[in-house]
């Protein structure tokens, strides 16, 4: 299968992954103070720093402290972003901007490759997942504890067991479609992509 069918393919599949995270409207953006969010401010998920199984970065330019806690552990400072799958984001807004999701921001990314925009949607503990359910209703489980991240150095072991292994979340972030230097699928890839896509299929059969 040709590289740009792949592409095309689970561009799609995420589409329906992450049909998702629909959000509230623009407004809940205030929350998050100081920080902007647009259609430029997420490229390539490879262009952030790879920390165990997800990508980090800071919105206020405070990396350093952002990857530190990604690696240790502990509460992450404003402006945090952190993205396991190219569409899916969590924000960290300053103290106080909303306590119940620990001032996190669900972002999901609607990109189309042919017109190269990029469309942001905001939300937070009502924002829903290709399942119907919140996107929170997992990270809560993680709770204040963890700074409501599900993954660590360990894998996926501070919320619910999600039905997505390593080489399948490696796979998406190896195929992000704003990656303009990706060269062909690798076999390993194709392969992870196919189990995904099955995987998929039967959670919406249900």
């Amino acid at each position: 299968m040709s590289n740009v069918r792949l592409r095309t393919m689970f561009t799609g599949l995420l589409a329906v992954l992450i049909a998702g995270c629909v959000g509230a409207d623009k407004s809940s953006q205030q929350a998050v103070q100081d920080i902007t969010l647009d259609e430029n401010t997420f490229g390539c998920i490879t262009d952030m720093t790879r920390v165990n199984q997800m990508y980090v970065d800071n919105l206020l330019g405070n990396s350093a402290g952002t990857i530190e806690v990604a690696e240790k552990g502990g509460t992450f400072p404003v402006g945090s972003a952190l993205r396991l799958i190219p569409d899916e984001i969590m924000v960290k807004g300053k103290s106080g901007s909303h306590p119940v999701t620990g001032d996190w921001m669900f972002v999901r990314l609607d990109y189309d490759k042919d017109k190269g925009t990029q469309e942001v949607t905001t939300g937070y503990e009502e924002v829903t997942n290709f399942l119907n359910l919140t996107c929170f209703s997992c990270h809560v489980v993680a709770g204040a504890k963890h700074d409501f991240v599900c993954g660590d150095k360990e894998g996926n072991k501070n919320c619910a067991e999600v039905p997505f292994d390593r080489p399948m979340l490696h796979a998406l972030q190896n195929t992000d479609p704003r990656c303009e230097s990706q060269g062909d699928v690798s076999p390993e890839d194709t392969e992870a992509l196919a189990k995904l896509q099955k995987i998929v299929e039967e959670l919406l059969s249900k």
